[in-house]
């Protein structure tokens, strides 16, 4: 699990820390809408009895609360956030950190039917992006039944995803203009499942 992850991302310590971020963020909000979760309290003890500073930090929390996932489509489904390495048809290798969505007619992942490709369609998730209005997002999603609030159409048009607001007043740091810097057209990505995709790592968002 984790002592993969840390070997594939070790080279970005910025990524590592923007996951471990992340969830603390994520389980922050839920403890706020009087959620909390026993397992992050739980580890929330241990971090506090940690001395080696930032990176101790991030390596504890992302062993308790990533796992490795398959590559298949049955999983890799709209709303989960990944981290993953990924090798273009150039050479270049990266890690990426990314929200999943539906698109093109998948759930998270669509055939091309001219290349016959499997193509897993999600949004970038980066130094850029509020974690905190992300984070709020993602407790939302969990509740949210209705597939259509995961996809692309849905979350990168303003028009639609206002129903998220008036279903969800309780969220009040939830708004339109914020949703719309977490998911702008330019940072949608799609990535070949079955080519350049290495071990994938689901965040887990249900401790």
């Amino acid at each position: 699990m984790f002592e993969i992850l840390s070997q594939k991302i070790a080279k970005n310590l910025q990524l590592k820390g923007l996951v471990s971020d992340f969830i603390e963020t994520f389980y922050g909000v839920q403890k706020q809408l009087d959620a909390p979760s026993e397992k992050w309290e739980g580890l929330l003890k241990t971090l506090s009895t940690l001395f080696g500073g930032s990176q101790e930090r991030d390596e504890e929390i992302l062993s308790q609360f990533t796992q490795d996932l398959q590559k298949s489509p049955t999983v890799l489904t709209a709303g989960k956030f990944l981290v993953f390495n990924y090798t273009t048809a150039k050479g270049a290798n990266n890690a990426y950190f990314v929200m999943v969505v539906s698109a093109f007619g998948g759930r998270g992942v669509y055939s091309n039917a001219n290349t016959k490709n499997e193509l897993l369609s999600c949004f970038l998730i980066d130094a850029g992006t509020n974690l905190n209005t992300l984070a709020i997002l993602g407790n939302v999603l969990e509740d949210w039944v209705d597939p259509r609030t995961k996809t692309y159409n849905f979350l990168s048009n303003m028009k639609t995803s206002r129903f998220l607001f008036k279903k969800h007043t309780k969220h009040r740091n939830l708004s339109r203009a914020g949703l719309q810097t977490l998911f702008p057209k330019n940072k949608f990505r799609t990535f070949k499942l079955n080519i350049g995709m290495e071990n994938i790592y689901e965040i887990d968002t249900n401790g």
